[in-house]
């Protein structure tokens, strides 16, 4: 009978991982199809100035966005803020596909897009939130990192091949109809999933914490290395806003492919990045990651250099998988180094960070483009645009270098002692350092892993697997993922109160009693709910005059 509810616990977990990820692939093809979209109805409308205009202002409202997205996820359930986001890309892109069916003037299609694009900005910091929240252990978080790149790697590569084809067949109406259903998807898979979802912090939480992004750039303050992968990342977003515009220019008037050639190139960099996909899954076995980080960007501007020496349809497809392999390597790596960076509580807020400075990157890349474009022609904007990697690379590089000694926050162990009341209202350092403090230790089922009138020494958390919880013979709970046991003793000071056993094959996170009574006296807030748990048990006088929280 255990093992069959662990069995269902398991796929569950599964399943809401699986549509988890599933929603992150959704919204992102709808988001590279979408940008392809909106620049081939601009420039069909209103030339290379049009398409230009259109890049900056679908780019813009990702500086508004991110703040707010960092906002909501600090003070909200970070699930209930991913299907606020699904629902507002939904709107925005059936406006923008209407519009566009309407053939409607160019800012009508805009201003769609520019809504749904903006609700994107709530995408990675909640999926950030929810990953660590979802996995057991440091490797699934690894491997749930390498997903999302796959995600993000798929999608630079399916979004613009399906702009392509759709182009085609019904334009950029099409396009964007096609976009709007694929947020609709996202939304379901969200409404159905994912379990474990994060609690909403405490308003008094909130506040100590700060607002939004300020957390974020606290935690920047405190580990400076981080600010070199935000280098980094922007490097990544100034390609990407550059050959938004680059592209369609490219298709239109140096290839001559048409309304859907912009498509196609676009592809090409989707092609690039699904093999960035797999180098980066190859790679996260590696202990380093920054210099590989540093070898994409500069892979990345020697790319674009050539490509600028030599402006041709076949030097294209040979160099743009290039520049889309380092886009993808910037990505999922420094993504994986930033999961492994921050309290699990600060994560959405670090990568509405990241949203921020992607989209300061994507304005800066078009912008540039636009201007060199205008200036001379594209062979001077892919010049710029190496020179501009290469000046990031510069000025990131010997920061990131550090990333992989500072990467090592046990953000696993972390995610899961905070679902737990006495821990949840400690500070980042505080849960930091029971976390790195804690051991897992693997329990075979039928093993007894406290005995009733025993000294106690350690406090449990259940990670996996399901335990009984015995009293004076008769039946308590089972504790299963989110539970604990053993408090009792260790605040009290008395012997054990109950014994457990392991009816399953599991897995328990041990807290030794000084850092577990160092972590839970440290405020008021966690010793009351420490002690709240004792006093729910109506344990008569098992604290044997210990002090409680009124009596210090």
């Amino acid at each position: 009978m255990g093992g069959s509810r662990v069995r269902a616990r398991a796929h569950r977990r599964e399943r809401s991982f699986g549509l988890l990820v599933g929603s992150h692939v959704l919204a992102v093809v709808a988001e590279y199809a979408s940008v392809v979209g909106v620049l081939v109805y601009a420039f069909e409308h209103g030339g290379s100035r049009a398409t230009g205009l259109a890049s900056v202002a679908i780019l813009l409202p990702q500086l508004v966005g991110a703040p707010v997205a960092a906002g909501l996820v600090a003070r909200r359930r970070p699930r209930l803020v991913r299907v606020f986001g699904f629902v507002v890309q939904s709107v925005g892109y059936t406006a923008a596909a209407g519009a566009a069916a309407a053939d409607l003037p160019v800012a009508f299609v805009v201003a769609g897009a520019v809504v749904a694009l903006a609700a994107v900005c709530t995408l990675r910091p909640t999926g950030a939130v929810l990953l660590p929240a979802a996995v057991r252990s440091t490797r699934e978080l690894t491997v749930g990192s390498l997903w999302f790149s796959y995600g993000e790697s798929a999608g630079a590569l399916v979004g613009p091949l399906g702009a392509a084809a759709l182009l085609t067949v019904g334009g950029s109406a099409a396009v964007l109809g096609a976009c709007a259903a694929a947020a609709v998807a996202s939304l379901i898979c969200t409404w159905a999933g994912p379990a474990g979802d994060p609690p909403a912090p405490e308003v008094a939480e909130a506040k100590r914490r700060g607002r939004g992004l300020a957390v974020a750039f606290g935690i920047v303050r405190r580990r400076p290395w981080i600010a070199g992968i935000l280098g980094l990342t922007l490097a990544r977003y100034v390609i990407l806003g550059a050959l938004d515009v680059l592209l369609v220019i490219l298709a239109f008037d140096k290839f001559g492919l048409g309304r859907n050639g912009a498509g196609w190139l676009n592809a090409l960099l989707g092609a690039g990045a699904v093999l960035g996909a797999v180098v980066t899954t190859v790679l996260a076995r590696r202990t380093r990651l920054a210099p590989w980080l540093a070898a994409a960007l500069a892979g990345c501007a020697a790319a674009a250099a050539l490509l600028g020496v030599a402006t041709s349809w076949w030097v294209a497809v040979a160099l743009l998988p290039i520049i889309g392999l380092g886009a993808a390597l910037l990505d999922g790596l420094g993504r994986m180094l930033l999961q492994r960076s921050a309290d699990p509580r600060q994560l959405g807020s670090v990568f509405a960070l990241v949203e921020l400075v992607g989209g300061a990157g994507l304005v800066i890349g078009s912008v540039l483009a636009q201007v060199l474009v205008a200036v001379d022609d594209v062979d001077l904007a892919l010049y710029a645009l190496a020179g501009v990697l290469l000046l990031v690379f510069v000025a990131s590089a010997r920061t990131a270098w550090r990333a992989d000694a500072g990467a090592d926050v046990p953000v696993v162990e972390m995610s899961l002692l905070r679902q737990l009341p006495m821990f949840a209202p400690a500070t980042p350092l505080t849960l930091e350092a029971v976390a790195r403090s804690a051991a897992t230790v693997p329990v075979a089922a039928g093993r007894v892993v406290v005995t009733q009138g025993e000294p106690g020494d350690r406090f449990f958390a259940v990670a996996h697997g399901q335990f009984d919880i015995v009293m004076s013979g008769a039946h308590v709970r089972v504790a299963e993922r989110g539970s604990f046991f053993g408090e009792v003793a260790l605040l009290a000071d008395v012997p054990r109160t109950a014994t457990v056993t392991a009816l399953v094959d599991g897995e328990l996170l041990a807290v030794d009693r000084v850092p577990f009574l160092v972590a839970v006296t440290g405020s008021d807030t966690s010793r009351e709910a420490a002690w709240g748990v004792v006093r729910a048990l109506d344990l008569g006088d098992t604290d044997s005059g210990a002090p409680t929280p009124t009596d210090r």
